[in-house]
């Protein structure tokens, strides 16, 4: 008796194991578990009650019960209603934005045009006025005028592109929103 209740102090216990899990089979081990509390043989209980350990079946079976309750917890209706509802939204901000897009884009392309334009403008001025260098001099020749008038429209170019520059600096959400409507008094 003391050699046993020595064994039990350090860690002898008994355990139902699993044998075959097809058929259900269990077994009696006993076997040396190092983390198993203290305890000690029950010697005055008619048998004698040896202690024991929980199988690794039994533990392995109450941690799948637990996730299970877990998950059973888990609100799949509210969840799916709320992706739903969030989807919902998310596909209108996307057709706002798509149209927000494609009237940014039409009004920069007017923009763009106008300057190109007068580059156009300005450049035509400038080819005018290398065909007719014998008539540079005078300061009422054609050539002279047309050249500031190419240089003004290529001044007014830079202003239009410089101004465009500076709107979307300040505010580059415009490309996405357009410009701002002016409040009226």
């Amino acid at each position: 008796m003391r050699n046993m209740d020595a064994l039990v102090a350090n860690g002898l216990r008994a355990q139902l194991r699993t044998g075959n899990i097809l058929t259900g089979q269990y077994y009696l081990a006993i076997d040396f578990i190092p983390t198993a509390k203290k305890a000690r043989i029950d010697w005055g209980a008619d048998p004698p009650v040896w202690p024991s350990e929980p199988g690794a079946l039994d533990d392995m079976q109450a941690k799948v019960a637990a996730i299970l309750d877990k998950l059973d917890k888990i609100p799949y209706d509210q969840i799916g209603a709320d992706l739903r509802k969030s989807l919902a939204s998310l596909d209108t901000a996307l057709k706002g934005a798509d149209q927000l897009v494609r009237r940014a884009d039409a009004e920069l392309i007017a923009e763009v045009k106008t300057t190109l334009q007068a580059a156009r403008t300005a450049l035509d001025g400038a080819q005018l006025a290398l065909e007719g260098t014998h008539r540079l001099t005078a300061p009422d020749a054609p050539l002279q005028m047309d050249a500031r008038e190419a240089l003004r429209e290529l001044a007014r170019a830079a202003e239009a592109i410089r101004a465009l520059a500076d709107q979307l600096e300040r505010h580059p959400e415009s490309l996405l929103r357009g410009k701002a409507e002016e409040k009226q008094p």
